[in-house]
């Protein structure tokens, strides 16, 4: 049986929407950035660059055995948040080794530590456990080792331990916060229980430790580079002497005045 104009029109309209469909699939595939990473080193340093800054990016490179799978499901699967689950707060970290055969590694990262917090949940009316607190501890040098597994040819880090979050990141968060839960009239009306100004209340407290850890962690970095400061009226030739550089942490070398100057 021939076909009409009007059914072969359909015919080639389904074809050319098919391949376009296609096509379109297989570029946003080669847009979308692939899971995991070539190498076990890629893996491990992508994961904590965007841990470190609070990016969703980190479970891109994240694997997880059964057991961490189930323990996600009875949470649904929600992505982790710096003001309910278990965290550390840190400055500063490197990457120090990564070991690993054909399908497993370990990887190992030291950290400059500032806080971490005990207990979970933010709600402290509800919540049946003691509500979540951040506990300033300072510790320069901290290491923790990371788990690597290769799977269907990708690097991922596997079940990582408890998230550390830069204190720049933990800042911005709750400071964002602190702008966008209170509604102008929260002080004085009625409509708003004691229930929900102690919540508020806990969420100010936990800034307030956040600014008592940014203050202390300032004063040991003003510290820690005093001879690199300049005076109010920078000395240009002494500037050309100090050689910064950036490693996952900020490294200062004040050269002396014999050695030669660094042109800008």
């Amino acid at each position: 049986m021939g076909l009409d104009k009007k059914h072969y029109q359909i015919i080639v309209a389904t074809i050319i929407g098919l391949s376009t469909s296609m096509a379109c699939d297989k570029n946003t595939a080669e847009e979308n950035p692939i899971h995991g990473a070539d190498t076990a080193q890629q893996a491990l340093a992508l994961f904590c660059e965007s841990e470190f800054a609070d990016e969703a990016t980190r479970y891109n490179y994240v694997g997880l055995s059964s057991e961490r799978k189930r323990l996600e499901e009875l949470r649904n699967n929600e992505p982790l948040q710096l003001n309910t689950d278990p965290l550390f707060i840190v400055s500063t970290y490197h990457v120090s080794g990564v070991h690993f055969d054909d399908t497993t590694g370990k990887g190992k990262v030291v950290f400059e530590r500032l806080a971490y917090t005990r207990g979970l949940g933010n709600d402290v009316n509800y919540n049946p456990n003691p509500p979540r607190e951040i506990i300033p501890e300072y510790k320069e040098s901290e290491e923790v080792d990371y788990d690597l597994k290769k799977i269907n040819g990708r690097w991922y880090v596997y079940d990582p331990p408890v998230m550390r979050v830069s204190l720049a990141a933990v800042d911005k968060y709750y400071f964002g916060q602190a702008t966008s839960f209170l509604p102008n009239d929260f002080w004085i009306a009625p409509k708003f229980s004691n229930e929900q100004r102690k919540n508020i209340a806990k969420k100010f407290n936990d800034i307030k430790v956040l600014m008592q850890i940014s203050a202390d962690y300032l004063e040991r970095l003003r510290e820690r580079y005093k001879d690199a400061g300049g005076p109010v009226h920078p000395d240009k030739e002494r500037q050309k002497r100090v050689k910064a550089s950036y490693t996952g942490k900020w490294n200062i070398e004040i050269l002396s005045e014999t050695q030669p100057k660094l042109e800008k």
